[in-house]
Formats: structure tokens, C-alpha cells, sequence
């Protein structure tokens, strides 16, 4: 994947992928040269958990106010909770990518492998 566009873009195609997915024993991921945009990963990872977990905080300064994110609690097709799930990385990603790479190991729920990524966050990819 190289863009994770709009939800409302692209979530046919998403249901459809997650279905025919369904049917694997493991995933993988390639964003090793996804440039981020939207919300399209934060659908994609809703697939890999059985119930809603935090995805992100938000914090507006002038507002001063948090705003929490959490993974959808119900996706069109199968969850893919039980699926192993593999995600490449390299330096030449960012943004969206890069939180979607941290989140889903951090969360204990992928293993990323490739180059240390270059916006240098707290993982390192094996």
C-alpha cells in the first residue's frame, strides 16, 4: 500500500480484501513506502482486533481539549483477530504509516520487520 486514502474511499475495496484475507493463516503488510493521508489505515487495523482498543490522542492546543481515538468496533466482513500479522517498513515512510506501524506493535498486535523507519520512533524494526 502505498496511500492509505479515505474510509469512505475505499472501504468496499477494504471489505473485500479483508474477506479474501480471511482465508490466510498469516498477513502481510508492505508500507514501506506509504506516504500516510487519512484514516484508511485506522479502518484496516479495526480487522485485526476482536473488541475496540485506544488508537490515538489527539491534543488541541488552542482548545485545549484531548481527543481519543479508538479502532472501530464493527467492520463490514470478518475480523481478523486471530490472523499473525506482518508489517514491512522503511525510512521511506511517514505520517499515517508510521502511527499505523507503531500502534499495531505497540498494541501486541504485529510484527514490524524492515529498515529503521525515518522518523525514528521508539520501535525499531527487526
Amino acid at each position: 500500500m502505498d496511500t492509505f486514502f479515505s474510509v469512505e474511499w475505499t472501504k468496499d475495496l477494504v471489505q473485500s480484501s479483508m474477506t479474501f484475507l480471511a482465508n490466510t493463516d498469516a498477513i502481510s503488510i508492505d508500507i514501506r513506502r506509504n506516504h500516510g493521508f487519512s484514516d484508511g489505515g485506522y479502518l484496516i487495523a479495526s480487522y485485526f482486533f476482536t473488541d475496540p482498543v485506544q488508537w490515538n490522542d489527539s491534543y488541541d492546543r488552542d482548545a485545549r481539549t484531548m481527543r481519543q481515538t479508538w479502532t472501530m468496533p464493527v467492520v463490514p466482513g470478518p475480523k481478523l483477530a486471530n490472523k499473525d500479522l506482518y508489517i514491512t517498513v522503511s525510512k521511506d515512510y511517514f505520517s499515517a504509516s508510521e502511527e499505523f506501524a507503531y500502534n499495531l506493535q505497540a498494541l501486541g498486535r504485529a510484527k514490524v520487520i524492515g529498515e529503521v523507519t525515518g522518523a525514528r520512533t521508539s520501535y525499531q524494526a527487526l
